[in-house]
Formats: structure tokens, C-alpha cells, sequence
């Protein structure tokens, strides 16, 4: 974090880089270096190798540093936090994406600490489908029937799906099976939340997916999951109000935080309206003729690092669904405990808040900016918060917030 100079000249093990006046970030520097065949050069050292374990810890820490040393000692606004949100649900490319703020070798240990380039490319029957943490490769790579890791002359190291695996069933079962066994071992704290719940894998949406497997292990080879998110609102005296929820504490992630009114992940064999329809049904009791009249509006994209390190790129199919001023959600299958109707100032300051599921509180964002209840001049454009008009849609401009511009940034935009 931020210190002073003078506390931070007594911290053995630290480079000290100025930043913000007298403020600094303490990155620790490790010792140790790349195995692979070079010589063990302290990471201090300029033109010296730097060990994957460092960069990572460097990630960590100079990213935490560098938030606590970006601004003032005055509390963060609105905005600020909008935009710290953003970053957050984007970290998986947050290190590379902001090399441009230092120099020398802090630039390049930035460029190399990212998260994504810290992991090998998952691919199956030639396409790249995820992105595999070193940690979750190495595992992997001991069920050489199922996984191999290659490497080419000219192409990049990767994490391979056995091609002897031709068939849909065939790479489902092969990679079901690896994933119970290490499941038995306890290898992942994700597996702790096993689901019995497939998802599918494909390069992009539209596409025929390759295999399914268990939802909770997705974050392991970093392969897109899909879900729908429902803004529910109403009108009460000429003022829109918005219904949330609040998810049941006995939830396995983010339990007892503000949700949007009915969310869930699209299973292998659903389809996006399906899934909606099910979801309003199951979580808020929503009548499925009402429910259909739910108009689509258009993705939420990110990409964002766990707590445990998994990669969880995700992409939100999103509806709006305007709700009779009578209607009242009711629980059902207990993921939600109760739900509020709020107005949309406190839901804009409730998406900022810890208290709002992340996703969730990007889904309502989303919604404010595209109903108007946000404009281009109310958050100003000095904090990254700037907003762009394109074909009539209030959106968030990525570049506002990555400056980096060599990411695809279609799926920035939030396009499936």
C-alpha cells in the first residue's frame, strides 16, 4: 500500500518507486529466477531474468499500491468507484493494460505480470477456448490421455486437449473424469462447490460447443460462461423504481449480497430465453407470460482473477422487463432471501457499495446509463468514468479505463 518515504526506507526487501508526491509503490522483489536454463540473476539487477512467482507478487501488491497512491487521502466519489469496479471486474488484463504509467524495468515487470500473461492458452481441435493458470496446467498435465501441454517451434506454449478426443461425448467424459478425480483429491478449492451442473464450451456463443463440463471447474481452464440478468422495475407517481434481491446467505458465492431480481447461468442444452424464463420463474416467482415480455438490451463482458486464482471470463446476456405497479416477486427456490423495490438514487449509490454483487451491480449500472438516469456531464471526465454515444446507447468507453488499446475491443464493448 501507500506509505510514506520515511516509513518506507526501513522496509528490507522493497524497491521504492516515487508515485503521487511523497506517496509510494513497494513492490517486494523476489530472488528467485527462471528455471529454464538460465542463470539464477537477481530480479533487482537491471536485464535481469524475473521468476514467474515474483511477477505475480508483484501484480498483487504494486496493484494495491497503486490504488492506495492514485488519488488523495480524501474518500473516493462516486465515480472513482465506478471506475475501481470496472477495474476490478477486468483484472485479468489489468497489469499489462496500465505499463504505460512506468518505465524501465517496473514497465516490462508490469507487461509480464499481467494474469494473462501468466497463463497458457486451453485449446481444443485446434481453437482456443480459455486461458489455464501454470498452477492448473502442471496438474493437468499428468493425465497425458486427456491434456498435453505443446510446444511448437513458432507457436506459443498451450495447454491442448488430446486430439484423439473427436466427439462432443467423448471429450465431455474424458474431461468429467479428470475433473472428479482431482475433485476426490481436493486439488481446488473450487471443486469444493461442485454443482452437477454442466456448462458448455465454444470459442464464442454462436458457436457449436465442443464439449460440456461442470460449472464450478470452468474458472480452472479460464472458458467462457454465460448467463441472463433481469432488470425488474416499475413506476410508482411518475418515478421509476427498481427491484433487487438479496441472495440467500447459505449461497455458495456472494451470499446475502444485493443481486438483480432473477440471474443465472445458461447450462449446456438451454438457450438464452429458456434460461431467463426459468431463472424469473425459480428465484422471484415471476409468471412465465410475464416474464417473457422481457426485452433483450444487449451483454455485459468482463474478465476478472478469483480469490483462489481461477480465470472467470464471463459474458451476461441482459433484460429489461417492466413490471405491473401491483407486482410484488415472492422467494422460491430460496436463493433469494427478500427483495426490495428501491428508487434509482439509492440504487446508484448501492453499486458502489460492497454490499452489491459485482456483476450484478455492473448489470444495474448498465441500466441506469441506458434509461438516462446518468448522463455524460453528471460524472465529468478527469476520473474515467467518460460515457460515449454510439447509435443512440449510453455505454462505457473501455479506453477511458484500460488505456492500453491493443485488447479486442469488441469484447470490451461487451459483444458475445
Amino acid at each position: 500500500m501507500g506509505i510514506p518515504i520515511s516509513a518506507a526506507r526501513t522496509v528490507p526487501g522493497t524497491l521504492l518507486i516515487p508515485l503521487n508526491g511523497d506517496r509510494l509503490i513497494i513492490l517486494r522483489v523476489m530472488q528467485t529466477a527462471f528455471k529454464a536454463g538460465r542463470s539464477s540473476t537477481p530480479i533487482g539487477r537491471p536485464g535481469g531474468p524475473i521468476s514467474a512467482t515474483a511477477l505475480q507478487e508483484r501484480h498483487v501488491v504494486g496493484r494495491e499500491a497503486g490504488l492506495a497512491c492514485a488519488g488523495t487521502m480524501a474518500a473516493p466519489g462516486w465515480s472513482e468507484r465506478v471506475r475501481e469496479l470496472l477495474r476490478r471486474m477486468n483484472s485479468f488484463h489489468r497489469a499489462g493494460l496500465r505499463i504505460r504509467q512506468l518505465y524501465g524495468l517496473i514497465r516490462l515487470a508490469f507487461l509480464l505480470g499481467s494474469p494473462k500473461a501468466l497463463c497458457l492458452p486451453f485449446v481444443v481441435a485446434g481453437l482456443q477456448v480459455g486461458h489455464v493458470p501454470h498452477s492448473v496446467a502442471r496438474r493437468l498435465h499428468q493425465y497425458p490421455a486427456v491434456f498435453s501441454v505443446s510446444q511448437g517451434d513458432e507457436a506459443p506454449a498451450c495447454l491442448e486437449l488430446n486430439k484423439q478426443l473427436v466427439s462432443f461425448e467423448e471429450r465431455t467424459a474424458a474431461v468429467q473424469g479428470v475433473l472428479k478425480q482431482l475433485r476426490e483429491q481436493e486439488a481446488f478449492p473450487c471443486l469444493k462447490e461442485w454443482r452437477e451442473e454442466l456448462y458448455s464450451v465454444m470459442p464464442y456463443f454462436c458457436d457449436t460447443p465442443l464439449f460440456s463440463m461442470e460449472r464450478a471447474a470452468t474458472p480452472l481452464l479460464g472458458v467462457k460462461r454465460y448467463g441472463t440478468h433481469l432488470n425488474g422495475y416499475t413506476w410508482q407517481n411518475g418515478e421509476m423504481l427498481m427491484w433487487l434481491g438479496r441472495r440467500a446467505l447459505n449461497k455458495p458465492t456472494y451470499p446475502g449480497l444485493l443481486d438483480n431480481l432473477a440471474a443465472g447461468g445458461i447450462a449446456s442444452g438451454l438457450g438464452v430465453r429458456e434460461t431467463l424464463v426459468k431463472e424469473c420463474q425459480e428465484e422471484a416467482c415471476i409468471p412465465a407470460f410475464l416474464a417473457a415480455q422481457a426485452k433483450p438490451v444487449g451483454t455485459v463482458t468482463y474478465t476478472y482473477v478469483g480469490a483462489q486464482g481461477g480465470i472467470y471470463p464471463e459474458c451476461q446476456f441482459v433484460f429489461d422487463l417492466e413490471l405491473p405497479e401491483d407486482f410484488v416477486p415472492q422467494v422460491g427456490d430460496g436463493e433469494v432471501q427478500e427483495f426490495y423495490l428501491w428508487p434509482l438514487h439509492k440504487v446508484k449509490e448501492a453499486i458502489v457499495s460492497p454490499d452489491f454483487k459485482p456483476n450484478c451491480a455492473m448489470v444495474a449500472l448498465d441500466f441506469l446509463i441506458r434509461h438516462s438516469y446518468i448522463q455524460p456531464d453528471e460524472a465529468g471526465t478527469a476520473d474515467g468514468s467518460q460515457k460515449v454515444q454510439d447509435n443512440g446507447k449510453l455505454r462505457f468507453d473501455p479506453t477511458t479505463v484500460f488505456p492500453a488499446s491493443r485488447w479486442d475491443r469488441k469484447r470490451l464493448l461487451g459483444h458475445a
